[in-house]
C-alpha cells in the first residue's frame, strides 16, 4: 500500500534495497512469463514490508498471503493477454522500487497507489478505487 512504500522509503535499510532489487532483477528475467514471476512479485511486495521495520505491515502480508498470491497470479495471467501490459508493470515496480531507493517518501506512497490502481484495473477491480479517492 502507499503508506507501506512510504514508511520504507523512510526507514529502508542497504539489505533491504538488496532484497528489492532481487526481487526486480528475478521479475524481470520472467516479465514475458508471467505465471513464473509470481513468487518474485510477492517477494518484491513483502520486502517492502519489511523494509518499513514495522512488524505489523510484515505480519498483515503473511495474514493476507493466500488472498496476494491469489491476486498477483490473476493480475500477472490478465497482464500477459495486452500487449506490452507486461512492461507496464515492470515499470511500475520500477518506480516503486527507485522512489524508496531516493527515501523519496511521497513519491514512494504515490507511485505504490498507482501500482495498487492499475493493478485493480488489471483485476477488473476498479470500483473497489473510486476517482475521489484516487488523488489520496
Amino acid at each position: 500500500d502507499g503508506g507501506g512504500a512510504a514508511l520504507a522509503a523512510e526507514r529502508r535499510g542497504a539489505a533491504d534495497l538488496d532484497a528489492m532489487a532481487r526481487a526486480l532483477a528475478d521479475l524481470e528475467r520472467h516479465q514475458h512469463h508471467p505465471e513464473h514471476g509470481v513468487e518474485h512479485d510477492i517477494a518484491f511486495h513483502l520486502a517492502i514490508a519489511a523494509a518499513t521495520h514495522n512488524p505489523f505491515y510484515q505480519d498483515l502480508l503473511q495474514y493476507l498471503n493466500l488472498q496476494l498470491r491469489l491476486a498477483v497470479t490473476t493480475a500477472r495471467a490478465n497482464s500477459r493477454q495486452l500487449a506490452g501490459m507486461t512492461d507496464a508493470v515492470h515499470h511500475e515496480h520500477v518506480a516503486v522500487f527507485e522512489a524508496i531507493r531516493d527515501r523519496d517518501a511521497p513519491r514512494a506512497r504515490l507511485m505504490a497507489e498507482s501500482h495498487l490502481r492499475q493493478a485493480a484495473s488489471r483485476l477488473r477491480l476498479d470500483s473497489l478505487f473510486p476517482a475521489s479517492r484516487q488523488t489520496s
